[in-house]
């Protein structure tokens, strides 16, 4: 017959009061793990600081309404944080927010959709069918500039939510499969549609793109504009490059969604 839960509770109790009392009674001393089993020392040579230094900060130590979205170093070596129509710009200790306002080229109040820094230092930012230079002023407002627009014949409005760049080619996207490339000029150029855009990545000088619904992978730069190198239907989304690295050998090790790991030599 199964013990009324109290009871098994009160039974509990006195079996580990009886265990205690044998050991004690007995002399011997209960069985312990000494702590270098368990975590090992370290190694000769290398002394362990302890747990790193860091802060938990809300958005409003920051000076913002909302939480942050993206956060970028600049060149002075203190880091912007863009919530929507705020920016604040920090040492990680002292903040100070900046609110937009509207600007020259861009006269509408709109959010955000990505920050980055180029190597010349300018802060820019996708600002719907726009790449835009945030420029901030004495009054704790900041302001875009038009750099660079979608061609006006183009009829899709992609919204430019991720920067990717290597080297001196940018290649922005938005939430829609299609992908673009920012060669510095005034005008953004269009380089091919997928469904989805997962991850972008680099190796040995060619650039590829991998398809979030399918798993395909397209390498950059083929006349066609996207050139795929899996077979159809091989892939899925399971394989949808999401990571990527360099291993030593110069082979890249690739991420995917819920696939693993693999190895890509360029070719596969």
């Amino acid at each position: 017959m199964a013990l009324p839960h109290r009871l098994l509770h009160t039974a509990c109790l006195l079996a580990v009061v009886a265990t205690c009392a044998v050991f004690g009674a007995s002399g011997e001393e209960a069985p312990t793990q000494r702590a270098s089993a368990i975590i090992p020392a370290p190694a000769p040579g290398i002394i362990e600081s302890g747990v790193p230094n860091f802060a938990v900060l809300s958005p409003e130590a920051l000076g913002l309404e909302t939480v942050p979205l993206h956060l970028v170093q600049l060149p002075d070596g203190r880091w912007a944080a863009s919530a929507s129509q705020q920016i604040a710009i920090g040492d990680g200790v002292r903040w100070e927010s900046f609110t937009q306002k509207p600007g020259a080229t861009l006269t509408a109040v709109a959010g955000l959709e990505s920050m980055v820094v180029d190597d010349q230092g300018r802060l820019l930012a996708g600002m719907g069918d726009n790449i835009v230079q945030i420029h901030f002023t004495d009054d704790r407002r900041w302001t875009s500039e038009i750099v660079a627009s979608l061609p006006a014949q183009l009829n899709t409005h992609p919204g430019l939510a991720r920067a990717t760049l290597f080297a001196d080619r940018w290649f922005w996207n938005g939430y829609s499969g299609a992908l673009y490339e920012w060669k510095n000029g005034p005008v953004i150029e269009e380089v091919g549609m997928l469904n989805l855009i997962s991850h972008i990545f680099e190796h040995d000088g060619q650039t590829y793109v991998s398809d979030n619904s399918t798993g395909q992978l397209f390498r950059i730069g083929h006349p066609s504009g996207l050139e795929p190198l899996l077979e159809l239907g091989s892939a899925g989304p399971d394989l949808a490059i999401v990571g990527d690295g360099k291993l030593p050998d110069g082979r890249r090790l690739l991420c995917t969604s819920r696939g693993g790991f693999f190895l890509f030599d360029g070719q596969h």
